[in-house]
């Protein structure tokens, strides 16, 4: 720099001029001194505008690419917010077309049972079906909705004394509802009055009493000894029940008008009469337990 070249000429000097050198010597050396560290102002003006002009290429670049970005973020919130929008439409759509598809499966359902008490059971299976469809492609396949129309159409197979047919259907509803709502459920009580039911006329009278009873227990503890289901679960246990009495070996006769009674040969009811019987009730509890 200027300073420094100034202080090594004056050092310069100093020292020449105690070793006796003339003044024309003396200027023409320190000329020489300054002349070397002299700075080219031109060379260094001319880098520094180029460093300067170099870094505001550099800062506009960097300035460009921050609005590109900012400008890209912004668009990406635009296709962002107006995805929602189209996601929370559809969201909306699939919930009405939802509900409207519920509503036709509840119509099937009461149409079906109103085939069903019209003796028309072969023309509610197929809405059964359907409505069964609806209820495990919305509410899927493990949804209580889902087990009581696997009831109602179980049913419908045992109005036509499709019985083995009914048996995988109230299984998987029992299944449903033991996992959905607990095994104390009065709607696990009443799939298992439904399986005793198809197992009493099959024969099946010990599986069948077993499920009534543990029907009836769960129904004393949720809903109470005197309401209506419990007292349907306890009608069908007491029908299935058969009391054994033991014959002696001189009993005594009978008083004169339970004789008369015993006597009465009543026309027994044929296989046909039994079944019309029992669709009958079975109708009466369905129809009964719909309304409920």
């Amino acid at each position: 720099t200027v300073a420094a070249a100034e202080d090594e000429a004056s050092r310069f000097g100093a020292a020449r001029l105690s070793a006796g050198f003339g003044d024309t010597q003396l200027e023409q050396q320190a000329n020489e001194v300054l002349a070397r560290h002299a700075p080219n102002t031109d060379s260094e003006t001319l880098q520094l505008e180029e460093r300067v002009d170099a870094y505001q290429n550099a800062v506009e670049n960097a300035w460009a690419d921050v609005q590109r970005l900012e400008d890209e973020r912004q668009q990406v919130d635009l296709r962002f917010q107006e995805t929602r929008r189209q996601a929370e439409k559809l969201d909306r759509e699939r919930e009405d077309m939802e509900a409207t598809l519920h509503e036709v499966a509840a119509d099937l359902g009461r149409l079906a049972l109103l085939y069903r008490t019209q003796g028309k059971a072969p023309h509610a299976v197929p809405l059964y079906m359907t409505a069964l469809a609806i209820y495990e492609r919305t509410l899927g396949p493990d949804h209580p909705e889902v087990a009581k129309d696997l009831v109602n159409l179980g049913n419908a197979f045992c109005d036509q004394g499709q019985h083995a047919d009914a048996i995988p259907l109230y299984l998987r509803a029992l299944a449903i509802d033991q996992a959905a709502l607990g095994d104390e459920h009065p709607e696990v009580a009443m799939d298992l009055s439904n399986l005793g039911i198809v197992y009493r006329v099959q024969g099946r009278k010990d599986e069948a009493i077993a499920l009534f009873q543990r029907a009836h227990g769960i129904m004393c503890s949720t809903l109470g000894a005197d309401d209506p289901k419990t007292v349907t679960v306890a009608r069908n246990l007491a029908a299935t029940q058969v009391i054994e009495v033991s014959m002696v070996s001189s009993p005594r006769a009978p008083p004169a008008e339970l004789e008369r009674r015993l006597s009465f040969q009543r026309q027994p009811k044929t296989e046909q009469q039994l079944e019309e019987h029992m669709r009958s009730a079975t109708e009466k509890r369905d129809a009964h337990l719909q309304a409920r």
